[in-house]
């Protein structure tokens, strides 16, 4: 609570960007203010995302495929159980061991090229544990964010977009800092590769910064931190894993 609240004295030697960042979280929360996201599921948020989702969607080293999910969003009684077995999973901090087991999977970028250096790395998770983390965190905390002024406005996401647009207001933007001698700087944010290397400290005090509930960033992190990576090829699945 004391980084949070801005109180915390970082020990000599602490480097400056370290210091930077608790500085920052410590803003965050204060400008937040008073609000706090809620992490309870409802029977019509389980129902609303998975009667929508596409059922092709691969996940879950279990077999419990978004299929499975989808089905049972038709059904009141048997959302209203899951809904609520995601409310106790994000009110206490306990979620399920299946959470902490994940499928790597390497996609082709370019149609028939299976070098491993071409190929993009990605991590199946758990369907509700997917739909858990994008309600609570992707959805909940964002829209709080954004009430608060600390989310900018992603133009070039909105529907109707094209890359080309951003490209264009990119060059343009490059064009008036060189004509009028402006200094600029443009970050590149892409966290390739860096789904198993995640700084579980910095990403929880952020996440509290944003006023998630501790339990509910304990549900999602906890898994993340014991997560056991398996394999899908061709083959199957891997019989062992690494991480743990």
């Amino acid at each position: 609570m004391q980084i949070l609240e801005g109180t915390f004295e970082p020990p000599a030697g602490t480097d400056a960007a370290t210091i930077i960042l608790l500085e920052e979280i410590a803003r965050i929360w204060e400008k937040v203010g008073e609000g706090e996201v809620n992490i309870v599921v409802t029977q019509e948020d389980y129902q609303y995302y998975w009667r929508r989702v596409k059922e092709k969607i691969s996940s879950s080293f279990s077999g419990l495929h978004f299929g499975h999910y989808k089905a049972i969003a038709h059904d009141d009684y048997l959302s209203d159980l899951l809904a609520r077995k995601l409310s106790l999973i994000a009110a206490t901090g306990s979620a399920p061991e299946r959470w902490a087991r994940g499928l790597s999977v390497m996609l082709e970028k370019i149609a028939g090229v299976a070098l491993v250096t071409k190929l993009r790395g990605i991590l199946l998770l758990e369907a509700d544990f997917n739909f858990h983390n994008k309600l609570i965190f992707g959805s909940r905390m964002m829209d709080l964010a954004r009430e608060n002024g600390l989310v900018p406005t992603e133009i070039y996401s909105e529907k109707g977009r094209t890359a080309e647009d951003a490209i264009l207001q990119q060059v343009l933007l490059y064009d008036i800092a060189r004509v009028t001698k402006r200094p600029l700087v443009v970050a590149s944010v892409d966290a390739a590769q860096c789904y198993d290397r995640v700084a579980l400290a910095m990403a929880a005090l952020t996440l509290r910064a944003f006023k998630v509930h501790n339990s509910s960033v304990l549900g999602m992190l906890r898994p993340l931190h014991c997560m056991e990576f398996y394999l899908r090829t061709g083959f199957g699945h891997s019989d062992t894993f690494f991480g743990g």
